[in-house]
């Protein structure tokens, strides 16, 4: 017979692969079953040498916590291979959505049970607002992309970074001069 060929679907995504891990708290991976999975586990970003490259680098609900923030995503580009990608979901800090989101929510329920404020935690929980991480992601990376949990920045709930081609002397400076 005559019939056409299938082509196979490449596989996305995670599964088969071997990782490092950059966390400082043990207890969230130490009893995991897929440690197995993990070449390196590195306490900071500090600690992964230049010399490690990676063809992606991902976090979820990471960014808007880090004081050091700049050296993070400057760190990040350098330690990806040509033609890797910067990955970072982050809650859309500073949106409307997201504030009623958590004030209907969690806020709601730390009201009724603790009765006090939750916006005052957030804003010593969440040091950076999704403004704040795109624009340092765009200083670090030449092409950025953004997908968003809901429409435009005030109507969603998250919002996505895919940065590619860091810029190596923006980078590179920083790394230097705050590292």
């Amino acid at each position: 017979g005559g019939g056409r060929k299938k082509k196979k679907k490449k596989k996305r995504g995670g599964g088969g692969g071997i990782y490092d891990i950059v966390e400082p708290f043990k207890i969230l991976y130490e009893n995991s079953e897929h440690l197995s999975k993990i070449k390196n586990i590195f306490p900071l970003i500090e600690d992964v040498p230049l010399s490690a490259k990676y063809d992606r680098i991902t976090s979820c609900a990471v960014l808007e916590h880090i004081h050091n923030l700049p050296y993070v995503v400057s760190k990040s580009g350098l330690l990806l291979n040509k033609g890797g990608t910067f990955c970072a979901a982050v809650p859309s800090e500073g949106g409307f959505l997201w504030k009623l989101g958590y004030s209907i929510t969690t806020g709601l329920e730390f009201k009724l049970k603790y009765n006090m404020d939750y916006s005052v935690i957030m804003r010593h929980e969440h040091l950076n607002t999704v403004d704040e991480i795109e624009e340092i992601v765009r200083y670090f990376f030449k092409d950025v992309s953004l997908r968003r949990l809901g429409i435009g920045k005030h109507f969603s709930l998250y919002t996505c970074f895919y940065a590619y081609n860091p810029v190596y002397e923006n980078c590179q400076d920083y790394y230097e001069n705050n590292g």
